[in-house]
């Protein structure tokens, strides 16, 4: 909750498109943590959530 709140906050800097730019970076760099061997994303290692194959 806590990074969630600081990301929130972040997108109230008046820096120009610094919001966008950072949640750019985050949608690319996000997909390629599904190649690591327990096969979690950035989102699933930050809310500490387990994968489960089915």
């Amino acid at each position: 909750m806590i990074i969630r709140e600081i990301f929130f906050l972040l997108g109230y800097i008046k820096i120009p498109y610094f919001s966008l730019i950072v949640g750019f970076v985050v949608a690319l760099v996000d997909p390629f943590f599904i190649f690591s061997a327990d096969r979690r994303t950035l989102h699933d290692i930050i809310a500490n959530t387990k994968v489960i194959d089915i």
